[in-house]
């Protein structure tokens, strides 16, 4: 099966995201999931069986050094599907 990175953006239908986590992975799919700041204020991570990363996620404290890892390069590189759901207006737009 595919390996699918959820995009979650800052609209009231990010509550359903663990419904469609749990779907895909009934279905197969390995997931991970990212998730706007907006994106995030909807969501319980708790509630989230798989990897969640948001925008802080992305900085790491003492900066970047040669070598390091980048999470957006590592993500693009591990997904096959890039899932943006749900879409809020302004991602949209």
């Amino acid at each position: 099966m595919a390996r699918v990175l959820v995009g979650v953006t800052g609209s009231v239908a990010a509550i359903r995201t663990p419904e469609l986590i749990t779907r895909l992975r009934q279905a197969g799919h390995e997931v991970q999931v990212v998730a706007t700041r907006a994106g995030a204020y909807f969501l319980d991570p708790a509630a989230i069986p798989c990897p969640l990363f948001q925008d802080s996620d992305e900085w790491p404290p003492g900066g970047y050094h040669r070598g390091d890892r980048i999470l957006h390069i590592e993500l693009r590189q591990w997904a096959e599907l890039f899932l943006i759901a749900p879409v809020d207006a302004n991602t949209l737009a």
